[in-house]
């Protein structure tokens, strides 16, 4: 069985729509495939924001009240420091 020419002519455009068409339906799935995971992504990325902060606003509140303590114990110090030098140097104020 042979075929003619207008025969496969109308196989080769069958075949070539079946190929546009795929290439069609690959790159829909494929867009839809990449904004869900972008989505997904973007979703993700602000939990982890929101978690971060929360324990950075924790660090900070931390922190200060800690790096408030060493300033009094600081002062302190100063304070005791400046009370030995006046008792061994004698009181010249």
């Amino acid at each position: 069985m042979t075929l003619s020419e207008p025969q496969i002519w109308v196989l080769i455009g069958t075949f070539a729509t079946v190929m546009f068409a795929l290439v069609g339906l690959l790159l829909s799935v494929t867009t839809r495939t990449f904004t869900m995971a972008s989505r997904t992504f973007s979703a993700e990325l602000s939990r982890v924001e929101a978690v971060l902060t929360t324990r950075m606003d924790a660090l900070e509140t931390n922190f200060g009240a800690r790096f408030e303590s060493l300033e009094h114990r600081v002062d302190g110090l100063d304070r005791d420091v400046s009370a030995i030098t006046r008792h061994l140097m004698g009181d010249k104020e």
